[in-house]
């Protein structure tokens, strides 16, 4: 329940800082496990109130009344694939949750929340990790007193497990096309970090012709992979013979799976362009290749096409409208949307179209990323019924406009107003009665919102 601002001041001293002078004023009436808001109103010699001052919260709690976690530890359970988080409270029956954070990133602003747990809880198992990979954790408090600051970050790894053999791949298929050979294979082990890709011309003379090949199950949902090799042009038929082998997440790698052969027939044709690369950065697309080493190559033409599975089935859309010139082997793409897959290939311009050959795809996944919540949220209870809300400015950039939220006790969020970057304040005047939560996101140029964790309650 919220009083009306009273005025106090029994004890008030003035004291020199520097070069000011500071009023210290003690509030001797105050009682603890209370909320309490203060705000300072100057007067003139007349009496005449000024601007008031920005309204502090203060929650009135000892150190032994504040619910904490401590003595926390990050354990690697092999047995469980997983990292063991355990603590100590103090204080568990001030507690309402926990709720767990984790990044890979020691220094990152945000850490993605992973799970919550009970006051009575003193362990949480993180089993969405992978082996040699560090994580840093965080725990935050909610307690009937609202929510304490995040505790000290604590380092986990889970250690490979040499004993665990990972299944061959199967499904393993080939075809031919232009001195390429696309290899594809479904996996067969849960725990699948990549592949390796061997070739040979016998049986017994099979060698690893490939990277470690990675598997991206969230572009993955038919657990297909596939792989080009580039084989080199000759002029009599060879034949080559091709197994996988599977790298699970301990990098132990699997016995190579069933083999499949194909024959190349001898033919004198350019080669495919490589080393085909795509980065992202700044909103632009960088496509780059290697130079090849032919004659007859007279320029290059680029393809782009959007997938959001890891077979794609869209159209390839010719992005120059010109060939480009032989010395130029790079690309800006600047027409993209954030959350898509696109794929890209390069193609050699001749000078006979039948003699044109494309490049493998590469791929390139633009992430979305959303904003920082604002700060400084400010929420004000009017004599009107009315509520005043106000918030710190956020630099322009990342986030485009806010988005003002109410939720009333025991109902749903809603959106009460979208509102642009420049204005940092807004007042409520729905004149309902009863006890109402708020908060305020910031929304990107994409209309990406950031999270909401931070409301503010007021009974009116």
């Amino acid at each position: 329940m919220q009083t009306n601002f009273e005025p106090i001041g029994e004890v008030a001293y003035f004291r020199q800082v520097k070069d000011s002078v500071v009023l210290s004023i003690e509030d001797p009436s105050v009682r603890r496990q209370l909320v309490y808001q203060y705000v300072a109103v100057p007067l003139d010699m007349y009496g005449n109130p000024g601007i008031p001052s920005d309204t502090v919260r203060i929650l009135n709690l000892t150190s032994n009344m504040t619910p904490t976690v401590y003595e926390i530890n990050a354990t690697s359970r092999i047995e469980k694939n997983a990292i063991e988080l355990s603590w100590q409270v103090k204080n568990p029956d001030k507690v309402q949750v926990i709720n767990i954070y984790r990044s890979q990133d020691y220094d990152q602003p945000t850490y993605h929340f992973v799970g919550s747990v009970s006051a009575s809880d003193t362990t949480f198992v993180d089993a969405n990790v992978k082996p040699v990979e560090g994580y840093w954790y965080t725990l935050v408090v909610n307690g009937v007193y609202g929510q304490a600051p995040a505790s000290p970050r604590v380092h986990g790894i889970l250690k490979t497990n040499p004993k665990r053999i990972p299944l061959p791949p199967h499904g393993l298929q080939a075809s031919v096309e232009n001195h390429q050979v696309k290899l594809s294979w479904h996996k067969a082990d849960a725990e699948t970090r990549g592949f390796a890709v061997f070739r040979g011309q016998t049986l017994q003379d099979l060698k690893q012709v490939s990277p470690e090949i990675p598997y991206t199950p969230n572009l993955n949902t038919t657990d297909l992979t596939e792989y080009i090799d580039h084989l080199p042009v000759t002029a009599q038929s060879t034949q080559y013979y091709y197994a996988v082998r599977t790298i699970n997440t301990s990098y132990n790698q699997s016995p190579l799976s069933a083999m499949t052969n194909v024959i190349i027939n001898g033919q004198t044709k350019l080669k495919a362009p490589i080393s085909v690369k795509a980065k992202y950065f700044d909103k632009t697309a960088l496509v780059y290749w290697a130079n090849p080493n032919e004659s007859g190559v007279t320029g290059y033409n680029l393809y782009r096409r959007e997938s959001n599975q890891r077979e794609s089935n869209g159209s390839w859309q010719k992005l120059n409208a010109q060939a480009l010139p032989v010395i130029q082997n790079q690309w800006e793409d600047k027409t993209l949307q954030t959350g898509k897959v696109y794929e890209y290939q390069v193609e050699l311009v001749t000078g006979r179209e039948s003699d044109y050959v494309r490049s493998a795809p590469v791929r390139l996944a633009l992430e979305t990323k959303k904003p920082l919540q604002p700060v400084g949220l400010r929420v004000l209870a009017q004599p009107d019924n009315n509520v005043q809300l106000s918030w710190s400015a956020m630099p322009a950039g990342a986030t485009a406009q806010y988005a003002v939220y109410r939720q009333q006790s025991g109902g749903k969020p809603e959106k009460l107003a979208v509102l642009p970057l420049s204005q940092t304040h807004f007042m409520d005047k729905n004149s309902a009665e009863g006890l109402f939560f708020y908060t305020v996101v910031a929304v990107s140029a994409e209309e990406v919102e950031s999270e909401a964790d931070n409301w503010i309650s007021v009974n009116r």
